[in-house]
């Protein structure tokens, strides 16, 4: 027994020195030391989250440009409908107009007309106060839009007198509908037909003859048949561009047809002689009839 113990303490030794070889033997070479290797993965590990933050910044940039395209789209649209041109033809004075489709309007004296230029394409509307005659092209519907009335048509040639609450239409060629809009009411003109109404009186429609077919103011003639002398002197003061000042019964009527003077005197001379009148020019540059 002494023996074999003997022979296992002198066995350890010997045991613990083959371990060690091997374990040399197996040992795998590295040509870096630790410390750069721990280098190495420590970038390796930092570079992770910067690729990370990397790709939402170029998503979050991607989701601004659209919503900036979008807001660029809808503010030019914006603009381009809600963009307006007015022109306005001052007392005394006629002025013809030509919009984008070609269609055109002639203004008589103190008329205004509003419209969307770079709309107009989509949607051919106006609005209008005054008197016109129009031409339209043959396209989509073309409104006017008054404070009493509302004309549309497709395409056709009208005249249009529109005055505080008179308003009336004459329809020379194509077809009319005309709309008064407190009631609602509407009426299909043809050639040679006029609908008519004051306020909130009844939308009326007739035929019109043939010497009122083609409105006197487009040819420099005044055209007068049993009109109130109320009715007869602003059209005086329209187209000369004065004011008129009445001492006398304004139901009066007259009714007459001349040449559109040079003068608003020879004018007031004509009309003045017909119903026994008389009149002056003040100093403040009226003219007062008695």
């Amino acid at each position: 027994m002494k023996k074999k113990k003997k022979w296992l303490e002198s066995s350890q030794p010997q045991q613990s020195e083959s371990q060690d070889d091997f374990f040399a033997k197996v040992s795998i070479p590295f040509k870096e030391s630790k410390e750069e290797i721990w280098t190495k993965l420590e970038s390796k590990l930092v570079e992770v989250p910067q690729t990370a933050v990397k790709s939402r910044v170029i998503s979050l940039s991607w989701y601004r440009r659209l919503a900036a395209a979008v807001l660029l789209v809808v503010g030019i649209t914006f603009l381009l409908k809600n963009y307006t041109t007015t022109i306005v033809c001052q007392l005394g004075e006629q002025q013809a107009v030509v919009l984008p489709d070609g269609s055109t309007v002639n203004l008589n004296a103190n008329s205004q007309l509003t419209y969307h230029p770079f709309w107009w394409n989509f949607d051919r509307r106006l609005t209008f106060e005054g008197e016109a005659f129009f031409s339209v092209e043959k396209g989509k519907r073309f409104q006017v839009i008054s404070v009493n009335g509302i004309t549309e048509v497709l395409g056709t040639s009208f005249n249009i007198f529109a005055r505080k609450a008179r308003y009336e239409v004459y329809c020379k060629t194509g077809k009319v509908r005309v709309t008064q809009r407190t009631t609602e009411e509407s009426v299909n003109l043809l050639p040679n037909q006029m609908a008519f109404f004051s306020g909130k009186e009844i939308l009326t429609k007739q035929a019109v003859t043939a010497e009122k077919r083609q409105p006197f103011w487009q040819q420099d003639n005044f055209d007068f048949s049993g009109t109130p002398l109320s009715e007869v002197l602003p059209q005086l003061e329209i187209q000369y561009g004065v004011r008129i000042v009445s001492m006398v019964d304004n139901r009066l009527t007259y009714g007459g047809h001349f040449p559109k003077p040079l003068k608003v005197e020879t004018a007031l001379e004509i009309i003045c002689e017909g119903l026994g009148l008389k009149f002056k020019e003040t100093a403040m540059g009226e003219y007062e009839l008695y």
